[in-house]
């Protein structure tokens, strides 16, 4: 009997665990895990800046660029002699519709130097490096930019040294580092968190439950992503680690639970395994109901990773909720334990949960003292960072963008304009008011370079023989024709009453916010007689979608805050107590954010969740310590006794569930992706001043809310 006993209490978990193995083969087989970052993928689709962008690329088409530069003494017969051949080669792909570069152009090199229009796109100020453009009709698949890549690195010398960039270059870099990013943290996650369970639990049966759980659930999450059609991106290609942190976080309090029902120190009825379920349920479903409004907050920002990540993550959370507590009891049921009538206490044990489990008002007030101290770095949160700041510093990547910030600029600003009197550009007082208009913006610091159709008229003049018989209309349909790229149709509208101006600005030396920048530019361009009809470009959007996250970001935190203060007052049917937790929980946000404008940490598009998600975790032991206080409370248990018991049972389970958490998170550190290692270390942070929180700020506001009201004492 007791051998079949244990056959059938071993049939469950081997089927899950089989099942576990099936999902695992038919997701790598059948669904594409590869990170996918589009073009606008900094921005929604719906963002009015960004249809706009859209618009203006209606109105104006542009072309696919790649940037390389080729930094060297430019006059050389060497250097110009790699650049020629480099320039061929470029010019013999397939998908590559034009190139230009010092030899491949201008009519000869030194004209270059002189031209109204090659020295501004191709040569650096300091005439130490020059462009070579490549330009598609397409966006450049990867294998075209791996066999660029190839070339460039054939040519590179110390007297030829290259440089690749443009946005599909960069965008292509992002996609490889979130696709390394993807395989080490799930390596990283798996060792991680087995060395955690072995050590916590003890029990390889309980470690087979918790990693069949983890991969059925993160299973189960792409799975449904993928059917919903949403991509590996910025942040989902991060997906799979926060499941395996959000189920084990479950397995934490229901395994401690599990062991209290079996020593005694809980009370329940049936298998220890179902009466550590019906005690660990009714928290648990509220604690991942709260991460689930960390994440559901995401949905509501004009940035489509972090719509995407709210969505993924929503659904991720109540499916490791689901999965879990269909899985996880079996391995419980499966695992017998042997406790022995004394075990022998771990050194310090029984101090941590004595000091752990009393109240210290003192402790609580240099908690928020330090808070309002460190709170203060708020007023200098960077919430609108450089574009540079997305990549790691030290890296070849970010040496070359820095190098193009520096000469040429990396971000770009499209201004459609009109001639307040409404002339034509076809005429020679708008063209003279477009050169004064050239030179009025290229002397404006932020710029790195500007690009209009004045500079690129007057190159048409040059090089054409008696250019003075041609009218301006007759040039600008002459650089209209293929051999010449279609040129005009990218600069100037089909009635010559609106012309695109282009900015390419520096991304680092900027001591004002984009926003500001913008509007000095829109003042140039108004002094100079024109009226700046529409605007786009990056970095447009960069700053329009740094704007919405922070406000999104505070708006965000402030209706958790007051959603958690509806849940408290449910959970404790106490008004007092619900605001003992809402304070409790504006720690964290306080502190973090705080924390990040010391540091000179940027929030930017992928960190950015990291606070929601720190409060959205952060209530979890809160509710878990709540629930379990009433649960005394229900039993006689006075508030002090209450409180006192209920830390002295959960603080194994609190520590245990919140180190997984950072312990899951931390794997985010060994990203190449600034970003990510932002993320991981700002949810870290706000994890580690939750766990502070639950032990010393929520018991000491719950004491002061409960010792005035004797209603709330027998309520309870």
């Amino acid at each position: 009997m007791a051998m079949n006993h244990r056959w059938t209490s071993a049939l469950p978990p081997l089927a899950w665990s089989a099942l576990a193995a099936v999902s695992c083969f038919l997701l790598f087989r059948f669904v594409d895990l590869k990170p996918q970052v589009e073009p606008q993928f900094f921005f929604a689709e719906g963002d009015p800046h960004y249809l706009e962008d859209l618009k203006i690329k209606e109105i104006f088409p542009e072309l696919e660029q790649v940037i390389v530069s080729a930094q060297g003494p430019l006059r050389e017969p060497d250097y110009l002699g790699k650049l020629t051949r480099l320039t061929r080669d470029f010019a013999s792909f397939p998908t590559v519709f034009a190139v230009n570069s010092l030899v491949l152009g201008p009519e000869e090199v030194d004209d270059a130097f002189t031209s109204p229009l090659w020295k501004r796109v191709l040569l650096s100020k300091d005439r130490e490096a020059s462009l070579i453009l490549l330009w598609m009709k397409k966006p450049p698949t990867e294998s075209f930019l791996l066999r660029l890549e190839e070339i460039t690195k054939y040519f590179h010398s110390g007297d030829f040294q290259l440089r690749i960039s443009g946005a599909p270059y960069v965008i292509e870099l992002i996609r490889r580092y979130l696709l390394r990013d993807l395989q080490v943290f799930t390596l990283a996650t798996f060792l991680v968190f087995a060395v955690v369970v072995i050590g916590i639990f003890r029990s390889f049966r309980l470690l087979l439950g918790t990693i069949v759980s983890c991969l059925l659930a993160g299973s189960a999450t792409l799975f449904i992503t993928n059917a919903l059609k949403i991509p590996m991106g910025p942040l989902t290609a991060n997906l799979t680690t926060m499941i395996f942190v959000m189920t084990l976080g479950h397995a934490s309090y229901l395994t401690f639970n599990w062991k209290h029902v079996v020593d005694g120190s809980l009370q329940g009825s049936g298998h220890p395994a179902w009466a550590a379920v019906k005690i660990t349920l009714p928290p648990s479903f509220w604690s991942m109901f709260t991460t689930f409004l960390g994440f559901a907050s995401l949905m509501f920002v004009q940035a489509t990773p972090m719509q995407r990540l709210g969505v993924s993550g929503s659904l991720g959370t109540w499916i490791a909720f689901l999965v879990f507590y269909s899985v996880y009891p079996w391995f419980l049921r499966w695992k017998t334990p042997q406790l022995k009538p004394k075990q022998k206490p771990i050194p310090g044990e029984g101090k941590v949960s004595q000091f752990l489990s009393k109240g210290h008002p003192a402790i609580t007030l240099v908690i928020f003292i330090a808070v309002g101290l460190v709170g203060l770095g708020f007023l200098t949160l960077q919430h609108d960072p450089s574009f540079l700041s997305y990549f790691k510093r030290g890296t070849l990547l970010r040496e070359d963008l820095n190098f193009m910030d520096r000469h040429w600029g990396t971000g770009l600003i499209k201004v459609v304009i009109e001639d307040r009197e409404g002339g034509k550009f076809t005429s020679r007082k708008t063209y003279k008011k477009l050169w004064k208009l050239q030179e009025a913006l290229e002397t404006y610091e932020p710029v790195g370079y500007t690009v209009t159709v004045a500079p690129i008229i007057a190159e048409a003049r040059e090089a054409a023989f008696f250019s003075f018989l041609f009218r301006t209309e007759s040039i600008l349909r002459a650089l209209d024709q293929p051999k010449h790229g279609e040129i005009t149709r990218q600069f100037v509208t089909g009635d010559r009453k609106q012309s695109l101006v282009l900015l390419h600005m520096k991304s680092e030396s900027r001591g004002e916010s984009r926003f500001q920048i913008i509007e000095r530019i829109k003042r140039i361009v108004e002094k100079q007689g024109f009226s700046p009809v529409m605007i786009g470009g990056i970095y447009l959007l960069q700053g329009q979608l740094s704007e919405l996250i922070y406000t999104s970001l505070l708006s965000g935190i402030v209706a958790l805050l007051l959603i958690f203060f509806g849940i408290g007052i449910w959970i404790t049917r106490s008004l007092l107590s619900a605001l003992a937790l809402t304070l409790s929980l504006a720690v964290i946000p306080a502190f973090l954010l705080g924390a990040l404008g010391h540091f000179r940490i940027p929030i930017d598009m992928i960190s950015a969740p990291a606070s929601s998600l720190a409060i959205g975790m952060g209530v979890d032991a809160m509710i878990h310590t709540l629930m379990r206080v009433r649960r005394l409370r229900r039993k006689g248990r006075k508030a002090g006794e209450a409180w006192e018991e209920a830390r002295k049972l959960l603080w194994k389970a609190v520590l245990s569930a919140n180190g997984i958490v950072c312990l899951g998170f931390a794997v985010f550190v060994l990203s190449q992706f600034p970003p990510t290692q932002r993320f991981g270390v700002a949810v870290i942070l706000g994890t580690a001043i939750s766990v502070i929180s639950v032990f010393f700020v929520l018991p000491t506001l719950a004491s002061l809310a409960l010792r005035p009201s004797k209603s709330s004492r027998s309520s309870g």
